[in-house]
């Protein structure tokens, strides 16, 4: 009995076998463009085109000077832009929620026995 590979039959243009599986080499993303991409692509083309340096360099001396003011929203996203977001850490008191889980366990099957 020999064994002779077969290219899966494709159903239509989608290069799906029957069984709904993508034929090898199939991308399954081929076609599926997002127009919100798109979309987005166009507004940002055309915010570039609007503005030049001169209107750039005038946005940040306004905000410079809020920030010098004591606007700390502004003083924050220069210092953000310029040495990026401070990383953001969660703590989190995995030793007490453990105690406070085994003490509700713990409460939960003293009540289920009561009962």
């Amino acid at each position: 009995m020999s064994k002779t590979k077969s290219k899966p039959r494709t159903v239509g243009a989608d290069g799906r076998t029957k069984e709904g599986k993508f034929v090898k080499g199939n991308q399954c993303s081929v076609g599926n463009k997002s127009k919100t991409n798109e979309k987005s692509k166009a507004l940002k083309q055309a915010l570039i085109e609007a503005i030049d340096e001169k209107d750039i360099r005038a946005i940040c001396r306004g905000l410079a000077r809020k920030a010098k003011k004591g606007d700390v929203a502004a003083a924050k996203e220069i210092f953000d832009r310029l040495w990026g977001r401070a990383k953001q850490e969660v703590e989190i008191g995995a030793e007490d929620n453990l105690k406070s889980f085994i003490g509700w366990l713990v409460g939960r099957n003293g009540d289920d026995s009561q009962n």
